[in-house]
């Protein structure tokens, strides 16, 4: 099979100015100040206050195939689950 080549178009000194002119020229042109950039929000999910560990371990299937049954969310519920069991034994 051919490689394709893609042709890509850099323009020159006249091009670029031309081309920040209809820019500047352009209404709905917004440039943020830096003031706007620091206090833009961040994309994504917000930092967790407690956030959770990585860890590996073993659980038997039964265990795994009841949670994963219950759909999305299979491993939050093994956590609270886990969650739960500690703090019954806190208060026993």
């Amino acid at each position: 099979m051919p490689r394709r080549t893609i042709d890509i178009h850099v323009p020159d000194a006249r091009e670029d100015r031309e081309i920040a002119a209809g820019i500047a020229e352009d209404p709905d042109t917004f440039v943020p100040t830096d003031d706007q950039w620091r206090n833009a929000r961040k994309r994504g999910r917000p930092k967790a206050v407690s956030p959770k560990v990585r860890v590996s371990i073993r659980l038997s299937q039964t265990v795994i195939e009841e949670f994963k049954a219950g759909g999305k969310g299979w491993q939050s519920r093994i956590d609270e689950a886990l969650r739960s069991a500690v703090e019954a034994k806190k208060r026993a």
